[in-house]
């Protein structure tokens, strides 16, 4: 069991306001009046039957079918690319159910941060931390477009199967650039628009809002906007994963 506290409040030493911690999930949403952006398919993420499949079914086999690889194997290649032996303050951004947080946690002595909207999702992490012992995992209800950390204080952020569910993409990666370090790195995991299937690529994106990138370059350019470059990238089927930096 950790040592964090579960309960209490944390105060900004800025702007003294305080935050909720509730079963050892710090809240920075309580204050936001629920006006953060959610999409329909963030919200089928926070229904308790899909969370109860989530890890074990609902995202190995969604990710074979969009890529015809393993997602054990690739999320072994995430950690890897996030190295979290070498970093001391990593984040995870909708972290989910804990599926990377964990494990960076498990195999690192620095601090990891595991932010996402969902309460049930959230609480599923931290059940899975508290029976892995993790005592270095912080878990925070947060927003993507407005991540409350101030600049450049993660030497690594991870994103996996997340940026193209966003509302505001462009919004998340100028938070992710405006909080990673000179040295930092950005790893990320999203998906790219097929080029076929052009009927059920429409119906996802009108009807629950699972979005896809248009292209790579499409894609690196907007990573540049918010001021980061893509250094390294690979592509399976609708699967795209690339490494980026500060510039």
């Amino acid at each position: 069991m950790s040592n964090l506290p579960r309960e209490g409040t944390a105060s900004c030493p800025n702007c003294k306001q305080a935050y909720p911690l509730r079963d050892g999930i710090l809240d920075f949403l309580d204050q936001s009046g629920g006006k953060e952006l959610i999409t329909p398919f963030q919200r089928l993420m926070q229904f308790p039957p899909v969370i109860a499949i989530y890890e074990r079914y609902w995202r190995p086999f969604g990710f074979f079918v969009a890529s015809s690889h393993s997602f054990q194997k690739f999320s072994r290649n995430l950690i890897q690319l996030v190295n979290p032996s070498q970093r001391s303050r990593i984040l995870d951004l909708a972290c989910g159910p804990g599926l990377l947080c964990c494990p960076l946690a498990a195999e690192g002595s620095g601090w990891v941060v595991g932010l996402d909207l969902s309460w049930p999702m959230l609480r599923q992490a931290r059940r899975k931390a508290d029976a892995l012992g993790l005592e270095n995992l912080l878990l925070v209800r947060g927003n993507a477009f407005c991540l409350p950390f101030r600049d450049r204080c993660f030497d690594a952020t991870l994103c996996s199967g997340a940026l193209h569910l966003f509302d505001q993409p462009e919004a998340a990666l100028a938070e992710i650039a405006r909080t990673i370090a000179g040295d930092g790195r950005f790893i990320c995991q999203t998906t790219i628009k097929p080029g076929h299937s052009a009927a059920l690529v429409a119906f996802l994106k009108k009807v629950i809002r699972f979005g896809f990138f248009d292209g790579p370059e499409i894609l690196n350019e907007k990573v540049r906007l918010a001021g980061m470059k893509v250094e390294q990238a690979w592509s399976w089927r609708i699967i795209h994963l690339f490494l980026a930096r500060r510039l």
